[in-house]
């Protein structure tokens, strides 16, 4: 997560959030990660701005009792076909930590 996301994060935190997203809400899409009707984690496509128009960032997360089971590898996999569809986006890219061998993973597997 980026250092902007608070920690830990509390009920209050969310309602921020929601209320700042209701108020100007992402064009390019932030969605839930939903497991049988629980959600338990996000993803987010960011188009960028001014030279780099033509690349998006996407970022995404899953609480832990949910991992090693190809459910993030899914949700890049449908955000990134989302993205191709688009014609002036050529790049989708995340940054990731080092450390973070499983979200290599991911990145790798969606190409």
């Amino acid at each position: 997560m980026r250092n902007i996301f608070p920690h830990p994060y509390t009920p209050d935190d969310a309602d921020h959030w929601l209320a700042v997203a209701a108020a100007d809400p992402c064009p390019e899409g932030i969605w839930t990660i939903e497991v049988v009707g629980e959600a338990v984690g996000g993803l987010g496509l960011l188009r960028q701005r001014d030279v780099e128009c033509c690349s998006a960032e996407t970022g995404y997360w899953l609480g832990e009792a949910h991992w090693g089971r190809g459910i993030v590898s899914d949700a890049v996999n449908r955000v990134t076909e989302l993205a191709r569809a688009e014609p002036d986006l050529v790049r989708v890219y995340a940054a990731i930590f080092a450390w973070n061998a499983a979200s290599m993973r991911v990145l790798e597997r969606n190409g």
